[in-house]
This record gives structure tokens, sequence and C-alpha cells, in this order.
């Protein structure tokens, strides 16, 4: 089963990126181990230097690990799946290898329920997850009725800073994430289509929509911020759901600033078509001023 997992992962061009190696596999749990790579990291935040795991690269483990599991259970290594919901909490930063485990909770009828568990070399975790993948079922249509429009570019000056910090994120290059407007409260963010933001099936995968829903999640706060020394933050938490297969084109995200206060932000992402048009995910996402 090992092997068969592993040759499944291996045809995502997304999973091959990831460089995870199947450790265990069976019908209740799997366990993977993630080489860690500095291609998958934000900007550089400690002392040292050493480049901490993005959240969207975490967050993409959990969803590669949950698939991989509802395949080994099922024996059902070509029948369409999709996410129904998934909630990460970020217990601390990742700076060295990970081990993803995943086990099996539930199934009922096409909706298997699953826990994650993702730790450090040393043991100490760094990531709680919880998922819903629907299996056997693609996900509906969804329209985006009531979704706030585009704003347009904006402030030139503005959008260079964002674009500029997230040119410096090497998980945010690769992925194609760039920003064409932002507003006190809102951002909107673009995914582009490169060979390594798809799935088996040549559509984006679920790992590159949940690396945009972060990084349009952890961008908003900072435009309601109070001017201060703060440089720098983090992603808290981050919850998502899949209503509506995704594209092979791109996705556009739309964030809105819900709430915030001295240290915390919470900020809804909506995930959309290229044409603005088609509803493919939503989300939130509590984000975290640094000191």
């Amino acid at each position: 089963m090992i092997e068969r997992v592993a040759a499944w992962m291996g045809e995502s061009p997304f999973g091959r990126e990831f460089g995870v190696q199947v450790q265990a596999a069976d019908a209740e749990s799997l366990r993977l181990f993630y080489p860690h790579d500095e291609r998958h990291g934000a900007m550089p935040t400690s002392p040292s230097g050493k480049v901490g795991l993005h959240g969207g690269a975490i967050a993409s483990l959990v969803t590669i690990g949950s698939q991989a599991l509802v395949r080994s259970a099922s024996g059902e290594f070509d029948a369409p799946s999709s996410t129904v919901s998934l909630n990460i909490a970020y217990v601390r930063s990742a700076r060295s290898s990970l081990t993803v485990t995943t086990r099996a909770v539930r199934r009922v009828r096409e909706l298997v329920f699953l826990e994650t568990e993702i730790a450090g070399e040393d043991g100490a975790a760094v990531a709680e997850a919880s998922s819903v993948v629907r299996l056997g079922h693609a996900a509906g249509e969804a329209s985006g009725q009531g979704i706030a429009p585009p704003l347009g570019e904006g402030s030139a000056p503005v959008l260079d800073v964002f674009r500029s910090a997230l040119r410096a994120i090497p998980f945010m290059a690769s992925r194609e994430v760039d920003i064409s407007g932002a507003a006190r409260g809102r951002v909107d963010m673009s995914l582009g289509a490169p060979e390594t933001n798809r799935d088996r099936a040549g559509a984006i995968h679920e790992g590159a929509a949940l690396t945009l829903l972060d990084a349009a999640g952890a961008s908003s706060p900072w435009t309601v911020a109070t001017p201060s020394t703060r440089v720098a933050g983090a992603t808290v938490s981050l919850s998502a759901h899949f209503v509506a297969p995704l594209p092979s084109d791109g996705l556009i995200a739309r964030a809105t600033v819900r709430a915030s206060d001295a240290r915390t932000c919470w900020t809804d992402v909506v995930l959309l078509g290229r044409t603005g048009e088609t509803l493919h995910a939503f989300g939130t996402v509590a984000y975290r001023y640094g000191d």
C-alpha cells in the first residue's frame, strides 16, 4: 500500500514538489515525512535567520495527508474527491523536517472525517488539524452572489509594498501569488497557474488554493494595523471550505477584515474563478501581529 499511495501522490506536480515520503499507510492512519525545503519558506523570522515553513505549505501538507489516507483506506485512487472543510491551528513555527500523521476518525457514506498532527524533528507539535473529505463525489457548483466587487488597482505605492513582500517569500513567488487591489480592511489577490500549482488532473491543487487563502488572510491585517514598530506576524488558525471544483487557470482571492484588536485580526476570504463569477472556496484566517 505504501508504494501505491506514494505513486498516487507523485502524479500531482504540486505534490511532487514537496518531496513527501510515505512511511506508513493502512486503512486507519497514514504517516508522511516532509524533508525541510527552503523553497517552501516564509521570510526569516528568527534571530538565527532560519527560514520557517510558510503557513500555506503547512496547510498543504494537511490536505496532501488527508486525501492520501482516504485513498489508502478505500483503495479508490481514481475516484473524484474534494475537501468539504479543513480547520488548522498553527502551534509553532516549523524550521525543520516534519512528520505528518493523519488518522481516520469515521466514514459516513461519502464523507470521511480525519485528524492530522504535524510535528517537528523534536516531536513538538507544529500544527493540528481536522478535515472532512468527500470521496466519489465532485464538489458542486456555487455562484459568487453577494461577494464584494473587485477593488481595482488602488494606490500604486501601497501595492508595490505588498508586491515586494510577496516576491520576497519563496513559496509565494513560486506559486505566482500577486496583489491587484488594496484598501482599508480589504485586499484582492490572485494565484497563477504554473505546472507546480496543479493536481494530478491538471486543476489547481487544494494546497495551492489554501496558500492563496492564507496569503490574502495574512495580508489584509496590515491594511488596518496601527502604525508601530511591528514588522512581522503569523497566521494562528485557518479554516477553509471547498464548494466547487477548482479550475485550471488560477484563482482570485477577495479578503475582508471582519474584526481586529491590538493583537489579532480575523479576515474572511473568498476564492473565485478568474471571471469572478464562480465561488470555489471560502474561509477565515486569524492572524496575530508580532511583538
